[in-house]
């Protein structure tokens, strides 16, 4: 199973996007560069930017507080993170 939702500002497709993809364990999360959010841990605690990448294991960190992106993976995350990233590339219409 694979779920997928865009937010948009004001109901208006602008370049502050945020897009977000998962499957039954990960999910990949894409937005805009310099996105502010005032949610902690979620955003660096002195920009309030959100960071513009982040991939999730769902199954050991429900909260969504570690982000594995720019991690070492392990083969099955990196597999789940390669079929999440061409999914998402395919619904947005990215080459």
């Amino acid at each position: 199973t694979t779920m997928f939702t865009e937010i948009f500002k004001n109901g208006v497709v602008t370049d502050q996007f945020e897009h977000a993809i998962r499957n039954n364990r990960y999910k990949l999360i894409e937005r805009a560069t310099g996105i502010r959010s005032k949610v902690p841990p979620v955003a660096h605690p002195y920009t309030g930017i959100l960071p513009v990448r982040e991939f999730f294991d769902l199954q050991t960190d429900p909260r969504e507080l570690n982000n594995l992106f720019g991690k070492t993976l392990t083969t099955e995350q990196q597999s789940n993170l390669d079929s999440l990233n061409a999914t998402m590339a395919d619904l947005v219409g990215v080459d």
